[in-house]
C-alpha cells in the first residue's frame, strides 16, 4: 500500500510499527493525528447519528384537539355540517 512518507500519520505509523503491527498502528495514527493513512488529509468528523427507536413509547404526547367556545356557538344544530358537528349536536351540546 501507499502512504506518504511526510505527513504526521506516515511518521506516526512508521515509528508504532513494530510495536502495534501494521494495522494497529494505522488505527491508533489515525485516530490521534485525524489525518488519513492512505492521502494524509484531514478525516471528515463522525457524528453519531441518533436511532429512531421502533415501537416504542415517544417522548412527545399527542394534543388533543379541541374545539373554541367561538366554534362551537356558530355550530348551526338546526343544519350540522359534516360528521363531528351531528355528534356535537347530538351528545356535546347541552340541552336546555
Amino acid at each position: 500500500m501507499y502512504m506518504p512518507k511526510n505527513t504526521r500519520v506516515g511518521r506516526c505509523v512508521g515509528k508504532l510499527t513494530r510495536k502495534y503491527g501494521y494495522a494497529g498502528a494505522i488505527a491508533i495514527c489515525q485516530k490521534s493525528t485525524k489525518q488519513n493513512y492512505m492521502t494524509g488529509k484531514k478525516l471528515k468528523s463522525l457524528k453519531k447519528k441518533r436511532r429512531k427507536k421502533r415501537g416504542g413509547v415517544t417522548r412527545r404526547k399527542k394534543r388533543r384537539h379541541r374545539w373554541s367556545r367561538k366554534y362551537k356557538k356558530s355550530i348551526n344544530c338546526k343544519r350540522p355540517k359534516g360528521f363531528s358537528q351531528k355528534q356535537y349536536c347530538k351528545y356535546g351540546r347541552k340541552h336546555k
